[in-house]
């Protein structure tokens, strides 16, 4: 078990890839630094390495006020907080898209299909 804003030992490095999948609406209530644990993200990354992101989207510019109430994260607010660390968006996932959710839902409510969203961010050569 390690901090969000310190998820690698320190004698680990350069992976492939890093994964974080459906809990990016946590850390913003957790309290998270957010920018040292993207950092963090792209100093255990290799030159070219890939870090992909996944959750339950909020609608866009909800910023962070849907991640406690509706447990989504609003990947207009994520995007650019992520390219700030140095990453650059370079895909994105559809196929867990689900246009006719509201997003106005808790995203655990299982009554309906939740939008969610996929985003490969790359670290430069």
């Amino acid at each position: 078990m390690r901090a969000f804003e310190d998820p690698a030992p320190p004698d680990t490095h350069d992976f492939d890839r890093v994964t974080f999948f459906y809990a990016y609406h946590d850390i913003t209530n957790l309290g998270v630094d957010r920018a040292k644990m993207h950092k963090a993200f792209y100093e255990a990354l290799k030159p070219g390495g890939e870090l992909v992101v996944g959750d339950y989207s909020a609608k866009p510019g909800a910023g962070t006020s849907a991640a406690q109430t509706l447990h989504r994260s609003d990947e207009t607010l994520l995007t650019p907080e992520i390219e700030a660390a140095g990453f650059k968006l370079v895909d994105h996932g559809d196929f867990l898209r689900v246009p006719k959710d509201s997003r106005e839902a808790h995203s655990h409510g299982g009554a309906e299909s939740v939008d969610i969203y996929l985003l490969k961010f790359r670290k430069p050569e």
